[in-house]
Order: C-alpha cells, then structure tokens, then sequence
C-alpha cells in the first residue's frame, strides 16, 4: 500500500480542491500509477508465457462507507479480470488447444496463476470422474508444481514503486494547475 504524503506544497494545494475534484485528479494520478506497474509486472514473465501476462491486470476497488472517499487500487496477478471475462477466455483456450490436437486444459490463465506464481505441494486425485469413473482410487497422486515465475509480482513492484509513484505526483500537479486556471 502506498500513500502520496511529504510534498508540503502539493499536499496544500489538494486541500483547496473539492472533494470531487479531488476524488477525479486522485483517480486519474492514481490509474497512471497503476498502469506502469501492472506493466512491469507483466515484464517479469517469461515472454513464452503470453496467457499468463494477460493474467496480469489491475483495478479499482469501489467501495462505499467511511471509506469511499480514498481512492484505493490494486495490481497484480489474476486482478481486474471479471470471472465472465474468465470463463469467455478459458473457453477460448480449450477449443484452441483442442483444435491443435494437445490434453485438454486452458493453460496459465486468470484462474490459475497462482499456481505458476507459487506453485502447488504435492496432490491427490481422491475422486474417480471422467475416464476414471467407477475405478477404485487410492490417492492418485497427480503430482506437485514448482512455481514457474515465483518472484514475478515482487519484482515487477520493486522496479516500478519509484517510477509509479513520480507518475502520480506529477499527474495530481497537472490536475491541480489545471483546476486552478477554471
């Protein structure tokens, strides 16, 4: 989480402002932000993974209550992506990967990259369906997975934190001198 706090002037200046001229200029700085490191997140997958960067996103929380006045967002792995905009893509890649004649399957995509981000313990296949229906099954082990990218995400932060926050500085200045001309 980071706060936009120390600049004495730009603070002071924000203070003059409505507060729904603020929430927009905040909003506006804040996506500029976001967008430069959800890009450097993607940056840190391998480029073989192109389902998996497209897992990458980010977002704005909208949320009502006490807080609704704080502009709040969030970027990283399997964000900002709606679960039908999940199912539409993951469709998408069945039918492609079984037109290609490869296992079923849709690949690393929003709903399972976390298993590339951190990879999976060793699992077990307790119940029989599909080509195993009606066989007996003793804990049929269908293995572990060693994360892929595992620092992908902290990485792509720390590269950006820097440059994300210059961005959103110098976005709430224009903002503001622009609200100071009207």
């Amino acid at each position: 989480m980071a706060i936009v706090t120390g600049d004495k002037q730009l603070e002071k200046r924000m203070a003059a402002l409505s507060g729904k001229e603020l929430r927009a200029a905040s909003r506006k700085a804040i996506g500029k932000g976001l967008r430069i490191v959800a890009k450097a997140m993607k940056a840190e997958v391998p480029s073989p993974y192109k389902d998996a960067k497209k897992a990458i996103g980010s977002r704005f929380n909208k949320k009502g209550g006490p807080n609704r006045d704080q502009v709040q967002a969030k970027a990283g792995a399997g964000v900002g992506i709606s679960k039908k905009a999940m199912r539409k893509r993951a469709e998408k890649q069945k039918a492609k990967r079984k037109e290609q004649g490869k296992k079923s399957g849709v690949g690393l995509g929003a709903p399972n990259i976390h298993w590339a981000i951190l990879g999976t313990g060793l699992r077990k296949r307790t119940k029989a369906g599909g080509f195993l229906k009606g066989k007996a099954l003793s804990n049929l082990s269908t293995g572990a997975m060693e994360p892929l990218f595992p620092d992908a995400i902290k990485t792509g932060f720390e590269k950006s934190s820097g440059e994300a926050a210059s961005a959103i500085v110098q976005s709430l200045r224009q903002s503001i001198a622009i609200e100071a001309r009207k």
